[in-house]
């Protein structure tokens, strides 16, 4: 079985493999530059999903692993599965969700071979011994790859390169495509009129789109994705995988610092930590967690400048997230496994009330935000239900608003953002009967009024949102994504002025939970549950810019003020990870 192997290079390592370079003769008839038209990276919709995709058939020999989804559509032929296995994703076929790829893979297609010619080759040409720069190039009929196709970006990880061919597209055995100096695997587009046929050994990188079919010969592999239109894609104990952990690029450079113990093991049961707020005063970190039982649940507070716990304070069982009042006196808690939520005294650390919330009824109540004289409390454990607590003291219910689904982390709007300031948005999974299957949303309420008054449809069933936050100019929401088929998942980018999503990013988790953004809305932090790692996005790219090792099972994050540091909680163990960015994002 072969595998896909990171190798360390230039700034920014991507997944590489070096090989003797042998070059073989080719004539550029045409080279020309138009710097007037950059060459574009098109979206792939509901094909970003997809680690292979096909018109008619897959069909698989030996031991191949894909890591995403296996789609066809129209055709609902897929044989050799196992032996081949999936490390995440899920098999579609002729279904819904494969036709929407294909759909999808066609505008793309599309849309590539619109793009203008930077340099052009009129007769087959050998793309082996080249190192190109970012750039559209166009083959009028085929092309080869013998020895080495080296990438190169200079130092720009946002640089494209769309290769546009004829006809074929036929790597020679033990050959490889290289990026160097920034380049990404998911910037580099092959356009293909025909098929693709990849040699024996041979690696290669990028977006396959091709007319026809794509064939991997034995041990081929591919870093990216194969999307074939209309016919066949056959493997032969090959490697998919779209996803590359990517590590830290000079321009933010992170390290790991320190692992806090916050909730330690109790009678061999791991204790678990989940939500993670900056306290008002900038000085700590307030951590929900319990020791290795739901009850009694506590509070810890970080410090940040020791990075240790100084204080505790008792709350209800299995608190969950934590939110502070608008002057910052007091802090409110969901307790999971009590159905309540607590109100605290900031200073002196005084517990002041558990309010029981199992009557309203309201089931594992887990996110939280304070909107004033509100506190929406939303619920991950039954469908269609916000709680609307008053935040005076003794705490009361004021309200409930109806929702249409199950929901997860609220995030209040900028009180002074472009679009529906001070609102609550709020991520909502509505599930049918098929387990794994609904119709995920994000969902704009009144806190004043208990009402919903904006909601925007999200675009990939089968995966549930579970939180939100919002740039700071209120034009964006951001909504983590776990997808229960075990696909890569990501986050949708929200358009909050047209109520639209915008674009899918891909962050190589399936399960992407909490999120913290930084004072600028340029960085987005997210929590990758099943790989241990937390992503950061780059928000003017819509794309991962670093992957950060997490511990076990991250959770939550919480950014200091002046973003130099973030705190992320990790379920799994119990630990708050300490992760230091040089500069502060």
């Amino acid at each position: 079985m072969m595998s896909i192997t990171p190798h360390p290079q230039g700034p920014r390592r991507l997944p590489i493999t070096k090989t003797v370079v042998r070059i073989a003769g080719a004539v550029l008839l045409v080279a020309s530059s138009n710097m007037l038209t950059a060459q574009v990276a098109p979206s792939l919709g509901e094909a970003q999903r997809f680690a292979v995709l096909a018109g008619s058939t897959v069909t698989n020999t030996g031991a191949s692993v894909l890591d995403g989804d296996l789609g066809v559509s129209p055709g609902k032929a897929v044989t050799g599965f196992p032996p081949g296995t999936l490390a995440r994703g899920a098999i579609h076929a002729a279904d819904a969700m494969a036709a929407q790829a294909q759909t999808d893979t066609t505008t793309a297609y599309n849309n590539l071979a619109a793009e203008a010619c930077t340099t052009s080759y009129g007769i087959p040409t050998e793309l082996g011994g080249k190192t190109l720069t970012p750039g559209v190039y166009c083959l009028a009929t085929s092309g080869t790859v013998t020895g080495t196709l080296t990438l190169d970006a200079g130092g720009n990880p946002n640089a494209v390169w769309v290769f546009k061919v004829g006809s074929t597209v036929t790597t020679a055995a033990s050959s490889s495509v290289n990026l160097i100096n920034s380049a990404q695997q998911h910037n580099v587009f092959w356009q293909v009129g025909s098929s693709v046929t990849l040699g024996t050994g041979s690696k290669f990188q990028g977006e396959v789109l091709a007319l026809t079919s794509i064939s991997f010969n034995s041990g081929a592999s591919l870093l990216g994705r194969a999307l074939a239109r209309n016919g066949a894609v056959t493997l032969n104990d090959n490697a998919v995988s779209f996803c590359v952990c990517i590590e830290p690029y000079d321009a933010i450079a992170s390290k790991v610092v320190k692992t806090i113990t916050v909730a330690p093991t109790v009678n061999s049961v791991k204790g678990s930590v989940f939500g993670a707020t900056l306290s008002p005063d900038a000085k700590s970190i307030w951590v929900a967690g319990y020791n290795g039982t739901t009850n009694p649940g506590f509070v810890s507070l970080v410090d940040i400048e020791s990075q240790a716990v100084t204080s505790k304070i008792g709350v209800g069982a299995g608190p969950a997230d934590i939110a502070f009042s608008a002057p910052g006196g007091r802090a409110f808690v969901t307790n999971r496994y009590g159905a309540s939520v607590s109100m605290v005294q900031v200073s002196p650390l005084v517990l002041k009330q558990t309010l029981d919330l199992s009557h309203v009824p309201l089931q594992l109540p887990f996110g939280i935000v304070d909107a004033n004289s509100h506190i929406l409390i939303t619920t991950m454990g039954n469908d269609g239900l916000v709680a609307d607590v008053a935040s005076s003291s003794p705490l009361t219910i004021h309200g409930s608003i109806a929702i249409p689904g199950q929901s997860g982390r609220p995030a209040t709007l900028p009180a002074n953002g472009t679009y529906y300031p001070g609102k609550v948005a709020i991520p909502v999974f509505v599930s049918t009967s098929n387990q794994g299957t609904g119709y995920p949303s994000l969902v704009i309420v009144d806190p004043t009024q208990d009402s919903i008054v904006a909601r925007v449809s999200l675009t990939s069933s089968g995966a549930a949102p579970e939180a939100v936050v919002v740039s700071p100019d209120g034009k964006y929401a951001y909504v983590s994504l776990f997808d229960s088929t075990g696909a890569a998942g990501g986050v949708w980018v929200v358009s909050l002025e047209n109520l639209s999503t915008k674009t899918v990013i891909i962050t190589c988790d399936a399960a992407n939970y909490g999120e913290a953004m930084s004072a600028d809305g340029k960085y987005l932090l997210v929590a990758g549950f099943l790989e241990n790692q937390v992503a950061l996005i780059d928000t003017e790219t819509d794309s991962v810019d670093t992957i950060i090792k997490g511990g076990h099972n991250p959770n939550a994050i919480a950014l200091t003020k002046d973003n130099s540091e973030a705190f992320f909680t990790n379920q799994g163990d119990g630990t708050v990870t300490v992760v230091s960015f040089v500069p502060s994002l």
